[in-house]
């Protein structure tokens, strides 16, 4: 079931709210709810899938609760490693089968489970947040799988610490700024993945096909539409995610801030996938970062944080994929990162407009290697975008750029670098604001068609 598709919509999400509001705040009824509605929307895309989950958190459940909380090490290191075992069960699904493709044998194609990647970094940091004692176990089995499973964030985030969640759960009944902040997130989401995102893809997806080959202005058209494509989608996501929670009187952490505004790559990272890029920081930069200076790395900082950077970084890339390309990505990216905070202490010192044009050249670069379906096919991109295959067919005789296809680019290229994101911005209330808002939503819902999947499932 897709946020997108009109079963969710009309069906399930009345059915989920109505249901939630209509119990008490306090007592455990309404985080039942929560978890039987969340059960129900992740098990409408596989009953398998949704075991897997509930076998995952049981077993974090276990770990915290009667081993992490205990005051022996052994216990405690046990439950500890109850809890990042999940990593392995994440592992061998992101990974086995493309090692044993590797290595020639012939195996079944492991299918991903929806949202593997995001419940189990929820569950790993809320085990981590425990084990250093910085919030006390789940009272129970429920609260803990109300929160690993919680519908609005399961399949792709954001992702929502434990001490973020819980306590909105027996939150007062929501307000009307609740409401207005729902419909206008959604509007938002809506609009940017079905009016936008979905254009992009059937336009420029194609010319993928032949990545290695693309002349000049194809090049430069599948890579701009992959740009804003990944954006739209991503944050179109987490805008209806972050509505879907308003609706419920909890507030969901914004996942991006106008990424493309960025004047540094440090800054892109502090505004793209926010939530990603926080747990990264705090469960595995920081203390990276403190054992390489406990171990020598005090005679040499700098080399402790750039090795640090480029780690992280690094598993950033290989979480979304085990190709050479997101390694290479990932490790392009933590090159960035040290290099910006060597020379630059983090911040551009180069007037904003350079700075800005710097770092887009940047992050397309990085999109390159992250899109390609090969390092080879990456280095055909490239070529084409300098020009090296030739000036190729005129823009406007590839399948669907039309006039408009190429207005709507330079559109979003204004958009993208506006210095403020959707979760920045407040609804108003007027009857020419209303009116706007539910033409542009009316405009997005007629467009569910035939649904499309978001971008980061795959991850």
């Amino acid at each position: 079931m897709l946020f997108t598709e009109p079963l969710f919509l009309f069906g399930f999400l009345p059915v989920a709210v109505g249901g939630y509001w209509l119990l008490p705040a306090q007592g455990a009824a309404r985080r039942l709810w929560i978890l039987i509605a969340s059960a129900a929307f992740y098990g409408a895309a596989s009953l398998p899938w949704l075991l897997l989950l509930v076998g995952m958190t049981a077993v974090t459940y276990l770990a915290t609760a009667y081993l992490m909380a205990g005051t022996t090490a052994p216990a405690r290191r046990l439950g500890l490693a109850l809890v990042l075992g999940t990593l392995l069960v994440l592992g061998a699904f992101k990974y086995l089968d493309a090692s044993a493709l590797a290595r020639g044998s012939s195996v079944a194609r492991v299918v991903l489970p929806i949202g593997i990647s995001f419940y189990t970094f929820n569950l790993v940091g809320y085990g981590l947040d425990v084990y250093r004692r910085r919030v006390t176990p789940a009272a129970s089995f429920v609260d803990l799988a109300a929160y690993a499973l919680f519908f609005p964030t399961v399949t792709s985030g954001p992702l929502m610490r434990w001490s973020e969640l819980r306590p909105q759960l027996d939150a007062a009944r929501p307000t009307a700024d609740h409401f207005e902040r729902a419909v206008f997130s959604l509007t938002c989401g809506f609009a940017k993945k079905l009016l936008v995102a979905d254009w992009l893809a059937a336009v420029g997806e194609p010319l993928w096909s032949n990545a290695s080959g693309l002349g000049l202005g194809s090049a430069w058209i599948a890579l701009l539409s992959y740009h804003f494509r990944l954006y739209y989608d991503f944050s179109g996501y987490s805008d209806i995610a972050i509505g879907l929670g308003h609706l419920l009187g909890i507030r969901i952490p914004a996942n991006f801030r106008a990424p493309y505004s960025a004047r540094s790559v440090t800054d892109f990272w502090q505004r793209w996938h926010i939530t990603l890029s926080q747990w990264f920081r705090d469960y595995l930069f920081f203390p990276l970062s403190r054992a390489l200076l406990r171990h020598g790395g005090t005679r040499h900082p700098d080399l402790t944080r750039a090795t640090s950077l480029v780690i992280t970084m690094t598993l950033i890339g290989l979480w979304h994929g085990p190709t050479p390309g997101f390694l290479v990505w990932g490790a392009y990216h933590g090159v960035l990162l040290a290099a910006n905070a060597q020379f630059f202490g983090g911040r551009a010192r180069t007037p904003w407009p350079l700075a800005r044009f710097a770092t887009t050249v940047a992050v397309l670069a990085g999109w390159v290697l992250f899109r390609s379906p090969s390092l080879a096919a990456a280095g055909g991109v490239f070529r084409g975008l300098l020009g090296g295959n030739g000036w190729g067919p005129a823009p406007t005789s590839l399948p669907g750029v039309t006039p408009a296809f190429l207005m709507l680019l330079g559109l979003l290229a204004v958009l993208t670098n506006l210095p403020r994101d959707t979760v920045d911005l407040q609804p108003r209330r007027g009857w020419i604001y209303a009116t706007a808002l539910a033409a542009v939503l009316v405009l997005a819902l007629m467009r569910m068609g035939e649904p499309t999947g978001f971008i980061y499932f795959q991850f």
